[in-house]
């Protein structure tokens, strides 16, 4: 399938709106029942415009009436975008207008400037540097005839629906011209992933969707409902994964600390027969991974490729040379078996809890899950390099059953594979020692040093302690910038000592920090109270109370991990607040974590002796977050 839609996409004229996008997205509705989204061109969101439908006529440079270059008899003969232009030129001034590569000059340049922005109105041609050196001087007649009309951008979204509406993003783009490894490899992997998909029922959503580089995520993302975004938890994007001989080149994700880079990183260090390197976020290539972690957005987001390295993609980028002739059947087959193992460790990863207690004979006929060591010398075994291994996790895996461990995290700790520690570990199951409890894919805990801490992206939520009163905390609430909408608004480190204490013995409060999971600071406080453990409802609060994080979207951030700790720890059903009218950067923030106006109640909230109305905002479990 995946040479199959290579062969037929090739050389075809795509941007990011064209009759050759369409064919494009056309042949991809025959593999994949694709919906179709469109976006009329001039429409604008925050300095992105949608491109107008862009077409070349005619492409033609002659110099005393004989032909010279015909930009249309190449799909990159012509700059992306390229306004009209008659008329006679100099050499001099008509190389203002050539591009090419010097690096390969017998390729043809990919130009696509333009397409993301607009507002440069130029003209001009690429080809081969081997030509470009044999212009003569002289004057040449330029005909160049462009078409710029109305149009619609379209962006292909194909969701395969799971149990849960947690949803996880695979995205490629779909714009470059005549481009095959940069760009419709990637999709044609995802599609030959969501094939295998279909049929098979899975507890998490997977939504592909192939747009417009940038352009297309930008606008797919602005229409889409904030409930829905919020379901968004982590994706990869792919491109560039068809060469052969060349490591996969993993980039990670903003924080470099979500669940999707663990997955891929220990995927391919245990599955990548070509081998891999990585880097941090945006430091090997630049791609839609950008869109979803922007603010708001905030979806962590690997992005997969086969690079040479950093700086450069591989030798034949941006160039007429990206054709059929690089793809690699066996490469292309291998990233797409990665793409499945990563989901299968998200479909299959689990806590464990056991059922017993004190110490099993694995060994016992009634279990026979003992691994011999091999280190008796009365029993000649032929063991395998990872023997070892097994054996010390034999030895640890019990203590792990304690509800705080995943089989992910047992998996890279002990350094084997995912596939087979989670069937190791199923024969514990089967013989009734342990419990798989679903981990979701919103947050997770981690126990460290006997405290309790609730993942972020970038931040992460644990409880408060004595050692936590601090100078710099009591200053948050002495702060009139900070404590300007709070009920407390003046402290002393005892009276602040005496307040974590009381609302950690409150079994009607949740009172967690907010910690910088890079630096480890102490940043704010959330809080859930009053709990109403009856009707599975509370009441929440946040300060951010360090200055340097504000304006961040780590306020937002906080909410919605606050709101996934009510609903997945607590098992609450219902998360509701009120806010004063007048504190608009806060009902921002919790419209983009998901809340929902209520009810206004008016002049209930005194306000240093003054009485404000109470917009009364909620987010439910149900609508917010599915079953």
């Amino acid at each position: 399938m995946i040479m199959d839609i290579l062969k037929r996409v090739q050389g075809l004229p795509v941007a990011p709106v064209s009759p050759g996008t369409d064919e494009q997205n056309r042949i991809l509705g025959e593999y994949l029942p694709f919906r179709v989204l469109e976006y009329e061109s001039g429409r604008e969101h925050n300095g992105w415009i949608v491109p107008q439908n862009w077409e070349v006529k005619k492409a033609e440079i002659r110099k005393d009436g004989e032909l010279v270059y015909d930009g249309r008899a190449y799909p990159l003969g012509v700059i992306g975008s390229s306004e009209c232009f008659q008329g006679r030129v100099s050499l001099e001034e008509l190389k203002k207008h050539l591009f090419f590569r010097e690096q390969r000059p017998n390729d043809i340049v990919y130009h696509c400037d333009l397409y993301y922005k607009p507002f440069l109105k130029q003209w001009g041609f690429c080809m081969p540097f081997a030509l470009y050196q044999k212009l003569e001087d002289g004057e040449y007649e330029v005909e160049l005839v462009t078409t710029h009309e109305p149009g619609t951008m379209k962006v292909l979204e194909y969701t395969h629906e799971g149990a849960s509406r947690e949803t996880i993003i695979l995205n490629a783009h779909n714009c470059h011209a005549a481009q095959l490894n940069d760009g419709p490899s990637g999709y044609a992997v995802f599609t030959a992933v969501m094939n295998r998909l279909q049929g098979r029922s899975t507890k998490y959503t997977y939504r592909l969707i192939v747009a417009p580089e940038h352009i297309g995520t930008v606008f797919y993302l602005a229409d889409l409902p904030e409930s829905e975004i919020a379901n968004f938890r982590l994706g990869i994007f792919l491109e560039m994964v068809g060469l052969k001989s060349q490591k996969f080149a993993l980039q990670e994700s903003f924080a470099g600390k979500s669940l999707i880079d663990k997955i891929a990183h220990h995927v391919l260090r245990h599955r990548s027969r070509s081998g891999y390197w990585s880097d941090q976020f945006r430091k090997i290539v630049g791609n839609d991974e950008t869109v979803w972690e922007a603010p708001g957005i905030e979806v962590p987001m690997i992005s997969l490729s086969r690079c040479e390295g950093e700086g450069s993609c591989f030798s034949e980028y941006h160039t007429s040379a990206d054709n059929l002739s690089l793809m690699n059947k066996e490469s292309l087959e291998e990233t797409a078996e990665i793409i499945m193992s990563m989901i299968d460790v998200l479909e299959q990863d689990a806590f464990l809890t056991r059922k017993f207690k004190g110490l099993v004979a694995l060994s016992n006929p009634k279990y026979e899950l003992y691994m011999r060591p091999g280190t008796d010398p009365s029993i000649k075994d032929a063991l395998s390099a990872d023997q070892p291994k097994w054996n010390y996790l034999m030895d640890c895996l019990p203590r792990y059953f304690d509800g705080k461990h995943s089989i992910l995290d047992i998996a890279v700790k002990h350094d084997l594979p995912f596939d087979q520690v989670y069937g190791y570990i199923s024969k514990f199951r089967d013989k009734n020692l342990v419990e798989f409890v679903d981990p979701g894919l919103r947050r997770h805990f981690t126990t460290e040093n006997g405290s309790q801490k609730f993942f972020g992206q970038r931040i992460y939520l644990r409880k408060l302690g004595a050692a936590d009163a601090t100078e710099e905390y009591a200053g948050w609430l002495n702060d009139p910038d900070a404590n300007n909408f709070l009920e407390t608004r003046k402290t002393t480190l005892p009276e602040l000592r005496d307040y974590i204490k009381q609302q950690n013995d409150n079994r009607a409060s949740a009172l967690l920090g907010v910690f910088d999971r890079e630096n480890d600071v102490h940043i704010g406080n959330v809080k859930l109270e009053p709990i109403d453990w009856e009707k599975k409802r509370a009441v929440f609060g946040i300060l951010i109370g360090n200055k340097q994080y504000w304006r961040q979207g780590i306020g937002t951030e906080a909410t919605k991990l606050a709101v996934e700790y009510a609903f997945r720890i607590l098992g609450l059903e219902e998360v509701e607040l009120g806010v004063i009218p007048e504190n608009l950067r806060a009902r921002r923030t919790f419209e983009r974590a998901g809340f929902k106006y209520v009810t206004t109640i008016p002049k209930v909230l005194n306000h240093d002796g003054v009485l404000y109305d109470k917009i009364v905002m909620a987010v439910k479990k149900e609508n917010e977050y599915g079953t």
